[in-house]
């Protein structure tokens, strides 16, 4: 692990703060994942809109895709509501106080009605809508013109490239709204970490060895061998390769769009509760049930957070 002041400032402090419990370091930050926001230009100006003109919040992609679906018939997004534990913290939103269930709050219900509101105008794609992982359906549907927007990773720019010219050709990046806590959502950071209990000189060659595949030059090695993944070091993100140079389209686009927020990169994940999967799993469909109208929203986060703090206890 860092063992100096020196070591710890080579990485970006959002990256350590992933890796921190309890005021220690449990690992070296590798490479990470962000959001990029992927719109379809043609269809935003088929709306009478701006494909770019800045989307800064999530408030404003429902309202975009609202107003494409009423102007076009395209449904406007695919959000990730299977994730949304996610999407609740990266709204500033908490799941747990004090050993209890808290996502019940007039502002988290406030949240839920937004997506059920879009959801009822059609202007939420349906496809693996709640679903864990809807990254193949949000690329299917928007490299065939049927979603006006991709909050996804930067790769799926390669996937339109080669599967759907026309669209790429068309193809505006953005950064994907921070949202209030300004954190960049798609976080998914990959890391080194080395074992207890090793003799002390294969101790010191791992950590010298993670130190090595973690330092600037290796991170912005791997970045540039991907095309698609982030460094977590501070000296790597900041190279010319995560700057703009020449007409490169959505692939470069994505690039140095998302490196411009990758110092806002969390990985955001429920830690510290037992049955993590069988929590998210009620609240996903709890949510479900509240954004395509089987449920009052109130309700539904009600009686998930019910759920939840029986097994907390």
């Amino acid at each position: 692990m860092p063992d100096t002041v020196r070591d710890k400032a080579a990485y970006l402090p959002n990256a350590l703060a992933d890796l921190s419990f309890g005021g220690k370091l449990y690992g070296l930050p590798w490479y990470n994942n962000i959001n990029i926001l992927a719109i379809n230009g043609q269809l935003f100006k088929k709306a009478g809109l701006d494909p770019r003109a800045p989307v800064t919040s999530l408030e404003q992609e429902l309202a975009l895709a609202k107003t494409i679906k009423a102007k076009t018939g395209v449904p406007g997004l695919l959000p990730q509501l299977g994730q949304i534990d996610g999407i609740m913290l990266g709204q500033g939103l908490p799941l747990i106080e004090n050993g209890k269930a808290v996502f019940n709050s007039p502002r988290h219900v406030a949240l839920i009605r937004k997506f059920a509101d879009a959801y009822q105008a059609g202007a939420l794609a349906k496809d693996n809508l709640f679903a864990d992982d809807n990254y193949q359906a949000s690329v299917k549907l928007y490299n065939s013109g049927r979603l006006a927007m991709m909050e996804t990773a930067p790769t799926a720019a390669q996937r339109t490239q080669s599967d759907a010219r026309a669209i790429y050709a068309v193809t505006v990046v953005q950064p994907a709204p921070l949202g209030p806590t300004k954190i960049a959502q798609g976080g998914y950071l990959f890391s080194w970490a080395v074992s207890k209990g090793l003799p002390a000189p294969t101790q010191a060659e791992a950590v010298k060895f993670a130190k090595f595949l973690t330092s600037d030059s290796q991170q912005l090695a791997f970045a540039k061998v991907t095309g698609a993944t982030f460094p977590s070091t501070q000296k790597a993100l900041t190279d010319s390769y995560f700057v703009k140079t020449s007409a490169g389209g959505a692939i470069e686009d994505s690039r140095i769009q998302g490196a411009k927020v990758a110092r806002n990169i969390r990985t955001l994940v429920l830690t510290g509760v037992p049955n993590v999967a069988d929590l998210k799993k009620n609240l996903v469909d709890n949510v479900e049930a509240a954004v395509t109208g089987k449920k009052d929203a109130q309700k539904a986060l009600d009686d998930a957070a019910a759920f939840w703090n029986r097994q907390l206890k």
